[in-house]
């Protein structure tokens, strides 16, 4: 057998290898190599295969759906803003003694047509008649401290004083008013209501019937239907029924 010898450098010593020792070197390093490109496959081959979910019979599930925001109702006040009645419709108020009769045609605009209606101007009620610039309106308020029968016949004295001048409208007085007709209008005697009622042009040319009266407790009230059109008169029967309508119980 043929012997090769090769000198260790660090021990000083030899180191013999025969033909076959050196062939099992040569077929562990092989073994070896193969090992290494067997397992570089390997992980290739995982990273190129798509992930497989588990299946189920059940349908995937949507996300839920973002509630819509629900709009916001417009805010009136007990109906303000319905569509007209067809027929006549009678309120009885809520707080004070009285009711009125609206005809069909007219909507609802402002306030509770049964409801609190102080502090004129602002705190009424109020209708429109429909396809027109007619208005109807009711306010009120208490005066403790004033003598009603004083008060009220201070307007009726002014209102038949302006009356039978014959004022025209011509100088813009915002105190003065035409006056086409005026009277007293009691209910009940001296006790119940008194007041008194005017059909009258105004400073702006408005065409109006009032009722203004007072009752034992010092509320004063005002009922007024107005027209801002020229052609007032289509509009002045239905007004006047309105007015004609209030009674207090």
């Amino acid at each position: 057998m043929k012997t090769i010898s090769y000198v260790n450098m660090q021990s000083g010593g030899m180191m013999n290898f025969n033909n076959n020792g050196w062939l099992g070197v040569k077929y562990l390093a092989l073994l070896l190599i193969g090992l290494s490109l067997l397992l570089i496959v390997e992980i290739g081959t995982a990273a190129t295969v798509p992930l497989v979910l588990p299946q189920t019979d059940e349908a995937p599930q949507a996300p839920p759906a973002r509630p819509k925001k629900a709009k916001k109702a417009k805010e009136t006040s007990a109906g303000a803003g319905t569509r007209a009645a067809t027929a006549p419709v009678t309120y009885e108020n809520k707080f004070r003694p009285f009711s009125y009769s609206i005809p069909p045609g007219w909507t609802l605009v402002k306030g509770d047509p049964t409801g609190y209606a102080a502090d004129f101007g602002s705190g009424g009620i109020e209708f429109k008649k429909d396809g027109s610039r007619c208005y109807f309106s009711i306010s009120w308020n208490q005066y403790p401290q004033c003598s009603r029968k004083e008060l009220m016949e201070q307007k009726f004295e002014k209102a038949v004083k302006e009356k039978n001048s014959g004022h025209h409208m011509a100088v813009k007085d915002r105190d003065v008013e035409e006056y086409l007709a005026v009277k007293r209008r009691n209910q009940g005697g001296e006790e119940g209501i008194i007041g008194c009622e005017t059909i009258a042009i105004d400073w702006t040319g408005t065409f109006c019937i009032k009722w203004e009266c007072t009752d034992g407790e010092n509320y004063f009230y005002r009922f007024s239907t107005r027209c801002y059109e020229k052609n007032c008169n289509a509009h002045r029967a239905e007004m006047q029924r309105i007015i004609d309508s209030i009674r207090f119980k």
